[in-house]
């Protein structure tokens, strides 16, 4: 067995070094023999100097048999070459040597031919722990790579954005092209006939308008989490019947046919929200119709079980369409816009409020007979008899006259809101901002208060905040309903914060005006 070298331990700055180095050194011999094994590498491998003095490193490490390591001693002894390994090219590490934390290191190594006076050649090692260094390496590696995909993805976010933002200019230049040029004939025109017309066509492309706004921002509560449910009886027997009917109308204007087809009986009442199923429904017919320019629509109801608890209804509607939206891409805001495709969201749309609602959508893609949409969704069944007609099934007349107070400073917006009140039997009185309301409420008892709230002198919170105070000595209280142009996140809590009973988001359909009068007027 050979020694370790005596002007090594004979020293003793020497012997110093080598036992408080901060690396592994090791010492072969011509025979691969090991003469000097430091501290450090007995802390490393957990070998002691004594059991390994004198043996080779192959026969402690196997992994070192046909390694680089094993090369480079090779190299060293026999022509004199030194060698330098790095962490990559000796991976996986071919002594394996563990850290402090009892982690495999990772190691650089020297390795070096070295001649002790009168002893021949002999082939130094040293090994450095960089596992650290490594460590840092590979966090900036990460780091740098999640730095380029997220800069990737904003790049490519800012370029659906900007498709976005121009396909929606262009969805809403076109209906509103068509009001204002109209909107000019209209003025010049003596002819009754043609002044009729227009005024079909300013209205139309104001609904197309109003139903873009509409969609913008329902994909925004969808978006934000905001989407709100109701949770009220219906009947759907008479959501079917009015949502066929309305689409019935737009397919024959486009000359298509619309079959609607309903399997087995259904529930008499459900527990949800009608509101929220119709809209996703008709975001999907009316999509499927836009998307096709012949053939027929056909849409099939059915209830699929039915339990103590809830119904889980299901609607499948198809078209020979090659333009309707499948399923995932039916969110995809950068596709090409059509003039008559409205904003282009509406499947996307209809998926979150179907999703909100607890159900599932999907698509099939069906040969010869073009897309079909399969929608199910469960409701509960309403533990309380049947009390008088649903929100769905609403008369057409009032019981008695009806005193409403519009507040309202725009000009055109109050001749709009007094007509669409006319046409329902009621003569409003007007206020033309928050002030003059209040005056008229002090002098006057009204059933329901239609209230702006953007007003010169006095706005509508203000005005119902103060109205709110000097009711609190009355026995009754006045309903007060915002008709407001704002329709973001926070303004309905904004309205109502300020003692609004409810809130109507501008432009609003006649329709709506009458539901919200029969919801809030006492009879």
């Amino acid at each position: 067995m050979n020694a370790p070298i005596p002007t090594l331990t004979a020293c003793p700055l020497a012997s110093t070094l080598v036992t408080e180095a901060a690396l592994g050194w090791i010492l072969l011999d011509l025979q691969e023999r090991v003469v000097l094994w430091n501290p450090w590498m007995e802390r490393a491998s957990g070998i002691p100097e004594r059991q390994i003095l004198g043996q080779s490193l192959q026969s402690l490490f196997p992994t070192l048999r046909d390694s680089r390591l094993e090369r480079a001693i090779g190299e060293a002894l026999r022509r004199g070459l030194p060698a330098l390994l790095s962490s990559r090219l000796n991976t996986p590490p071919a002594l394996p040597l563990k850290n402090s934390v009892n982690r495999l290191m990772h190691q650089s190594i020297q390795v070096k031919p070295v001649e002790p006076a009168g002893m021949g050649r002999h082939c130094f090692i040293q090994i450095q722990d960089v596992t650290h260094m490594h460590l840092r390496e590979q966090h900036l590696r990460e780091t740098t790579r999640a730095i380029k995909d997220a800069k990737l993805m904003t790049e490519s976010i800012n370029r659906d954005q900007t498709l976005f933002l121009a396909n929606l200019g262009h969805a809403l230049r076109t209906p509103l092209s068509a009001i204002l040029g109209m909107a000019e004939l209209l003025k010049s025109t003596d002819d009754l006939h043609k002044a009729r017309r227009q005024a079909a066509v300013i209205h139309d492309s104001g609904e197309a308008l109003r139903e873009i706004l509409e969609e913008m921002l329902d994909y925004a509560r969808i978006e934000s989490g905001e989407l709100t449910l109701s949770s009220t009886p219906w009947m759907p027997e008479t959501l079917m019947l009015e949502l066929c009917e309305s689409i019935a109308t737009m397919a024959r204007t486009r000359e298509i046919d619309f079959l609607s087809e309903t399997v087995g009986e259904l529930p008499p009442r459900l527990l949800g929200d009608p509101l929220r199923l119709r809209q996703a429904l008709s975001h999907l017919l009316i999509h499927l119709l836009r998307s096709t320019s012949r053939g027929e629509i056909h849409l099939k109801h059915r209830m699929l079980t039915l339990d103590e608890r809830q119904a889980r209804l299901s609607w499948e509607m198809h078209a020979p369409s090659t333009r309707a939206i499948p399923l995932p891409m039916a969110d995809d805001a950068t596709r090409p816009f059509s003039p008559e495709s409205g904003s282009g969201l509406g499947p996307a749309i209809a998926q979150g409020m179907i999703t909100r609602l607890g159900g599932t959508l999907e698509s099939l893609s069906l040969p010869k007979r073009g897309l079909m949409y399969r929608v199910e969704i469960p409701f509960a069944l309403p533990s309380d008899p049947p009390r008088g007609a649903s929100l769905l099934d609403e008369t057409d007349s009032f019981p008695r006259q009806v005193r409403i107070l519009v507040v309202e400073d725009d000009e055109v917006n109050r001749e709009v809101t007094c007509g669409q009140l006319k046409r329902i039997g009621i003569q409003p009185d007007l206020a033309g901002n928050g002030a003059e309301a209040l005056q008229r409420l002090s002098n006057n008892r009204y059933d329901l208060v239609f209230m702006d709230c953007q007003m010169p002198v006095m706005d509508g919170w203000t005005a119902s905040r103060r109205f709110r105070a000097s009711e609190d000595s009355l026995q009754e209280h006045t309903p007060i309903v915002a008709l407001t142009a704002y329709a973001l996140k926070g303004d309905r809590e904004r309205c109502l914060e300020a003692g609004m009973d409810d809130y109507l988001a501008k432009p609003v359909r006649r329709e709506i005006l009458k539901k919200t009068i029969q919801r809030w007027v006492k009879w």
